[in-house]
């Protein structure tokens, strides 16, 4: 059976751990050849790890041209060495895989200037709305700028989150809503846009989606519950029928 693989990072201590996994690539410590599909999520496109696993990426990407690595088969043999034998790809122009990674980091914010006040303003909240949100967060907490992450705010994050990860969209909401590029992103990587939903349906493959981030922090106290609720409701059903494997790996401090 064919595997198809997804890997999702968030914050800074998931592209961290993503990083890990390329260099174990780069030994050969894979079993299975199948493509990794990657994104990344973090607010702080300036955050540090996010570098340094683009640059790795880029690394392992050339390095594997300057070999002219060309695996010939999808499994490793006893007397073989598949260094660097694994191609990760991130979600390109026209949804098509592709191994330029400028795009494979993620933001939910939309502007530098994305804070919770500005969100519920765009909600048009109620007056009882309003209140419950004050009496919930205080004044700093509405007005901080999330341009640079959450912060040790998992409470903020996991709403911004909730609210712009939204693997459940499709093509048609798309269309109607006049929805941008960044709304639609984790639809089309590896929700009711992308070939997920062929893949399972033809039944002689599976899908593997892991997703790795801490739960101490910001982003990945945010995200993490928030990402892995939002796919298992999604494919509830091709789980229970293991079409579809959902992972989880925590990071503890």
């Amino acid at each position: 059976m064919a595997v198809h693989n997804y890997l999702i990072g968030i914050g800074g201590s998931g592209a961290k751990c993503v990083e890990s996994l390329v260099h174990l690539a780069a030994t050969g410590a894979f079993v299975s050849q199948e493509p990794v599909h990657l994104a990344i999520i973090d607010p702080d496109l300036t955050n540090w790890n996010l570098k340094a696993l683009k640059k790795t990426l880029a690394d392992y990407s050339q390095t594997q041209q300057i070999l002219a690595f060309k695996q010939q088969s999808k499994h490793r043999k006893k007397d073989e060495a598949p260094w660097f034998g694994v191609d990760f790809v991130s979600l390109g122009q026209n949804d098509q895989s592709t191994r330029d990674f400028d795009h494979v980091v993620w933001s939910p914010n939309d502007t530098e200037d994305t804070s919770l006040r500005l969100l519920l303003d765009r909600s048009q909240p109620t007056e009882h709305e309003q209140l419950l949100f004050r009496t919930l967060f205080s004044p700093d907490e509405l007005n901080e700028k999330l341009q640079f992450g959450f912060k040790g705010h998992p409470a903020i994050g996991s709403l911004l989150l909730a609210k712009s990860f939204r693997p459940e969209i499709t093509l048609e909401e798309s269309k109607n809503g006049h929805l941008d590029e960044n709304d639609t992103y984790w639809s089309r990587f590896c929700g009711k846009q992308s070939t997920i939903s062929s893949i399972v349906a033809d039944g002689t493959s599976q899908v593997r989606i892991m997703v790795v981030g801490s739960i101490f922090g910001g982003t990945g106290a945010s995200g993490v519950p928030t990402v892995i609720r939002k796919l298992y409701d999604l494919y509830q059903a091709e789980i229970a029928e293991k079409r579809v494997q959902l992972g989880l790996m925590l990071m503890l401090p």
